[in-house]
């Protein structure tokens, strides 16, 4: 095991993580050894690429996770995302209970709503590989439907930063009507953040870049160049930014030039 941390030139094992390993010797694979995802990365003890993900587990195997696969267990994640057994069962069994979570009446708090967000991932990480590994669009969007079937945003609000991912990854499998329903509740989420001062323009989730997005894709080029011309007063010697607010300008005047009516 390599150092799991280090003081100046002293290098060290930390106690929980000799008792980890201990398990994992003492076990010798006779019975299965699972972190949940909640685990700190440092709790792993350098053991990732040998962790399968379940879903809000993964398990420890003694094979190696391959680029492609992405360390999912299509099979069993599926299992439990997409089938709700019956009953119940005194022995383990795969598949989760999603019980009272569409039902509006069933009051969820902070917590509740916090763990969520976890069983979200899951249903992303599924459809991303089905998308990805497996290049087959209708199974990652049976997913993402799924998804929200059984974790509504009326009843867990997703945050406009998760809702412009999953909006992209829509527009991205071909479901403009999806994007187009998701793109209509964050764009005003986020022009108020921009007029309320509330941008940080280092942030991936930057609502100048999330809007230009949906702009691009919903072909708004009027609001694209209003948008850019607001950050050219930020940025006033980006010529990146520059060409970029030429090329829409283009854009915009070809499309009004059609508008207008061809007089001889």
């Amino acid at each position: 095991m390599r150092n799991t941390q280090q003081f100046g030139e002293v290098k060290a094992i930390r106690i929980q993580d000799r008792m980890v390993q201990e398990i994992i010797y003492a076990n010798q694979w006779k019975r299965p050894i699972y972190f949940a995802v909640t685990c700190s990365p440092d709790s792993k003890i350098g053991l990732d690429e040998y962790l399968w993900f379940h879903g809000l587990s993964m398990r420890l195997e003694p094979r190696r996770v391959t680029s492609p696969d992405e360390g999912v267990d299509p099979g069993i994640l599926e299992t439990n995302l997409l089938t709700e057994p019956a009953g119940f069962s005194r022995t383990p069994q795969y598949g989760y209970k999603f019980r009272n979570v569409a039902d509006p009446g069933v009051y969820f708090d902070e917590n509740s709503r916090r763990l969520m967000l976890n069983y979200r991932s899951c249903f992303i990480r599924l459809s991303l590989y089905y998308a990805n590994a497996v290049k087959d669009s209708a199974k990652s969007i049976a997913v993402l439907n799924r998804m929200e079937e059984v974790i509504p945003r009326s009843k867990v609000p997703m945050g406009w930063e998760l809702t412009s991912d999953i909006a992209s990854f829509y527009y991205r499998l071909g479901q403009v009507q999806k994007f187009n329903q998701l793109a209509a509740e964050i764009e005003p989420v986020c022009r108020d953040l921009i007029e309320t001062g509330q941008v940080n323009m280092n942030s991936y989730y930057n609502p100048y870049r999330v809007l230009l997005d949906i702009y691009e894709a919903r072909n708004e080029q009027e609001k694209s160049l209003d948008l850019l011309q607001r950050l050219a007063v930020m940025y006033p010697n980006d010529p990146g930014l520059q060409r970029r607010i030429q090329d829409v300008q283009a854009k915009v005047q070809a499309a009004q030039s059609q508008l207008t009516p061809q007089t001889k």
